[in-house]
């Protein structure tokens, strides 16, 4: 079921504690009679009503703050009517909370990062090296020209977003920082990965389906939060599209290899700061061409039965 389609009050709950899915799976299967227990506390954390009536489609924890305590960006759809977005009166803008402790969240004070978009993915990672989490915001943008005031008109114009960290403030460096391409509009998700192995974070932008010529992104980190595309360096096709991403090393190179749900493609680090497309394993996989009518949206690497391999 699309995030989209479920009540804040379970998708928030649902995004606190999906990581841990895996690895309680993974338990109850070896300790006979070991149960999972889980509880609703999207109110008791104080959640609930400032995202009551979001679209949910893209979410983040990071330590924005530097406290050592993770905080939570959510981001959503704002294009849709008004009656879309009951209990609230229109569309709800992406929203950052700060982690007070103890299980409660603070909204922060608005400001450039509460986007009007259609959000379907974030990131909250230290793309300089300097100890704090910068903020990145992957939009489906579906056009590139138009100025208004409108926020479902503003959502469909509003593109990807990359913001600094300054102790603590969030500065937009989207048109600075080569991070969020203009020509690169419906992007679908965005993960960090150091794929050339030089200690800095680079950004892999997945573009969906829905466009006429869909592709996707590797962005190489320069260094001082400079980034440029480096598919060809990389050898990725141009042709990459999908909805979901999962990031994780393979084959024990100790660089990351990854998957693209909806177009079902596996590429696999060389060791090179190349890739190669798994092309044998397209049919465990089942790949999907731009004419299939399948549409997996997530997908996530895990040791299920504790055999060290993913």
């Amino acid at each position: 079921m699309p995030m989209s389609s479920v009540p804040v009050r379970s998708s928030v709950a649902w995004l606190a504690l999906s990581a841990n899915i895996v690895t309680a799976l993974a338990l109850s299967a070896e300790e006979p009679g070991f149960s999972i227990r889980f509880e609703d506390v999207t109110s008791a954390a104080g959640l609930s009503q400032p995202l009551a009536g979001m679209m949910g489609h893209g979410a983040a924890w990071g330590d924005f703050d530097g406290d050592g305590l993770l905080d939570l960006y959510v981001g959503g759809y704002c294009d849709r009517p008004e009656r879309d977005y009951a209990p609230a009166p229109g569309p709800v803008p992406n929203r950052m909370f700060r982690n007070l402790g103890n299980g409660r969240f603070a909204q922060v004070k608005p400001g450039d990062i509460e986007l009007y978009a259609r959000t379907t993915g974030a990131l909250l990672v230290d793309l300089d090296n300097n100890g704090t989490a910068e903020l990145y915001v992957a939009n489906n943008a579906r056009s590139q020209t138009g100025r208004t005031t409108e926020p479902q008109r503003s959502a469909q114009l509003c593109r990807s977003r990359l913001y600094r960290n300054e102790q603590g403030r969030l500065v937009d460096v989207t048109d600075s920082s080569g991070a969020c391409p203009a020509t690169l509009l419906s992007v679908r998700n965005v993960g960090p990965l150091d794929f050339d192995g030089d200690g800095l974070l680079d950004l892999l932008l997945i573009e969906d389906r829905f466009i006429a010529r869909p592709r996707s992104v590797l962005l190489r980190n320069l260094g001082g939060l400079r980034f440029a595309e480096a598919n060809a360096a990389a050898g990725l096709p141009d042709d990459l599209f999908g909805l979901g991403l999962a990031i994780a090393d393979l084959n024990g190179d100790r660089l990351p290899d990854f998957f693209v749900a909806h177009s079902n493609r596996l590429f696999l680090s060389t060791g090179d700061g190349k890739y190669r497309e798994a092309l044998e394993l397209r049919k465990v996989f089942a790949h999907q061409p731009l004419s299939g009518e399948d549409w997996p949206c997530g997908a996530a690497f895990g040791d299920l039965n504790g055999d060290g391999l993913l």
